[in-house]
């Protein structure tokens, strides 16, 4: 069974990145995925260098505890464009991590496409406020 862990970020302290949990955890489950760890933080992805359970789960990647990161969408991973979403995605592959995300699950499956999607997407979490309107109401 392959290990996965969750990366859950809210933008706002009013919001609760629990709300993000049941669905992924019943994800995983119907993906055969074991949760071996929970990522969770409640700060804006817009402030560079912040994102400090990213940054635990980057320095835990290349040591083979985990073989996915499942998300609840792209633009929780990061709101720097789409260089900064593809390069972390590259990143994790490298290590033979699989980065799966509950809102775009039809990427999973379209290896030779899922670079041009994923840099679509990127573009359009960092540039699209309606994306980001939908992903704070999430919480």
């Amino acid at each position: 069974m392959k290990r996965a862990v969750l990366y859950i970020r809210t933008s706002k302290t009013t919001q609760c990145p629990e709300n993000q949990l049941p669905q992924l955890e019943q994800f995983c489950k119907d993906k055969g995925l074991t949760i071996v760890r929970v990522y969770a933080e409640q700060e804006s992805a817009w402030v560079k260098g912040h994102q400090h359970e990213w940054k635990l789960l980057m320095t835990a990647a290349p040591h083979g505890h985990f073989d996915a990161v499942v998300i609840w969408s792209l633009d929780r991973m990061c709101r720097e464009g789409v260089g900064e979403i593809f390069s972390r995605i590259k990143t994790l592959n490298n290590y033979g991590i699989e980065v799966l995300s509950f809102q775009e699950q039809w990427l999973q499956g379209m290896a030779a496409m899922a670079d041009l999607f994923i840099s679509l997407l990127g573009w359009v979490a960092g540039s699209n406020p309606i994306g980001a309107a939908n992903g704070q109401r999430q919480g």
